[in-house]
């Protein structure tokens, strides 16, 4: 036996139970209970013994719960312990080594788990190999959900990173706070032609791993027509991703989204509003006054239906001042303890503030405007926002 107590060189997968496997030799159940004492104290990193009777492994002492009981134990209670199969918790069950670690979680709770520590007894090619707890199996799964995550957030971060316009002509700001790891808020610019950008914003109806699944096919599918070269006129991009959407993502799932066309050769911004947030247009007039226009859902969601008629688009003309500011639900929609939600209207009047700012100011802004709504309550849903201004 390793004096380590650890596996033999044998090659599991990261997801067989094989790869927690401790290889403590076992104790016979005949021994006394200062057998087992001066193992664990000897070895203090040991969690549990294999007990062993008649040629068969039958169950566990767990290192816990024998050095709490002989803490400070007097002599005559020592004495009274003195049987090693009082401390026996027996196996849950032989399982072969090989076994993936979820299908041995989902068989224990499917049954009965019981009140004691579960440990389960492992074979390979028949043989006794060592135990494992089910206390270490999930910690381990968690351990590796945890680098999962944290690999899709990286995957979702440098998609985002690249939402960027490199055009003097624009100003353009996104700011994203995520109610978990991985969510399902994303944007992305796009440039079509010299001088034509497609800058999209989608919320997807779904939260963490889910919706971070739906925004990051988007993100793929940009990053193709990147590599393609891709030249098509707005309306064809519209049909493009709600085809996109439709057949990739499950029947149901809700994208809302909304797609501005920037064609600095005709000097308009083309709006397709497919069940997004409203979109808010502020445009310097005459002396120090601003006006406002509100531009609503004109389109259904993404993927719902066969088609959109993009038609519908709505056309801003761009002139120096322009400002366009968008928001997902996220942010109306956050709830402070007092169960009071954040509201159109504070979105809207967040909004108006910023046009006194200059871009840089408002992430800042931002989370500070968050922190203060929501106290200590939590943020449920993803939180974008979109700022665009024409100099």
């Amino acid at each position: 036996m390793d004096p380590n107590n650890k596996a033999p060189d044998i090659s599991f997968s990261p997801l067989q139970v094989g790869t927690l496997v401790i290889c403590p030799d076992p104790v016979p159940l005949g021994e006394t209970n200062e057998t087992a004492l001066t193992i664990f104290r000897s070895n203090p990193e040991l969690e549990a013994i294999p007990v062993i009777s008649e040629g068969k492994i039958i169950g566990v002492i767990p290192a816990r719960a024998m050095l709490e009981t002989f803490d400070g134990v007097s002599a005559r209670m020592r004495a009274w312990l003195r049987e090693l199969h009082l401390f026996v918790i027996p196996a849950r069950a032989t399982v072969d080594a090989t076994t993936f670690i979820s299908t041995l979680m989902d068989e224990y709770f499917s049954g009965d788990p019981g009140k004691d520590a579960v440990w389960f007894i492992l074979e390979y090619n028949h043989t006794y190999l060592g135990i494992v707890s089910l206390q270490n199996m999930l910690k381990y799964t968690n351990s590796l959900r945890a680098q999962d995550m944290a690999q899709a957030r990286e995957i979702q971060k440098k998609l985002l990173a690249k939402a960027v316009i490199d055009d003097k002509r624009i100003k353009l700001l996104f700011y994203n706070k995520m109610a978990n790891e991985i969510g399902g808020d994303f944007y992305q610019v796009f440039q079509i032609w010299k001088g034509q950008y497609m800058v999209g914003c989608f919320d997807v109806a779904a939260q963490n791993i889910s919706g971070s699944m739906a925004a990051m096919a988007l993100g793929a599918c940009f990053e193709t027509l990147v590599l393609s070269d891709y030249d098509g006129y707005p309306e064809r991009m519209t049909e493009f991703i709600n085809t996109l959407v439709r057949d990739v993502n499950p029947t149901g799932l809700r994208v809302g989204a909304v797609l501005f066309y920037i064609d600095f050769s005709t000097m308009t911004v083309k709006i397709h509003n497919c069940g997004f947030s409203p979109i808010h247009i502020f445009l310097p007039s005459d002396g120090n006054h601003l006006s406002y226009k509100l531009v609503s859902p004109n389109m259904p969601p993404l993927g719902l239906n066969e088609e959109l008629d993009v038609d519908k688009g709505q056309i801003v003309p761009i002139k120096t001042g322009l400002r366009i500011a968008t928001h997902t639900n996220g942010l109306p929609n956050m709830t402070a303890l007092s169960g009071e939600k954040f509201g159109e209207k504070n979105a809207f009047n967040l909004l108006k503030t910023f046009h006194a700012h200059d871009h840089r100011d408002i992430p800042a802004l931002m989370d500070t405007e968050i922190d203060q709504w929501l106290g200590e309550a939590p943020l449920v849903d993803d939180i974008t926002l979109m700022d665009m201004r024409f100099v």
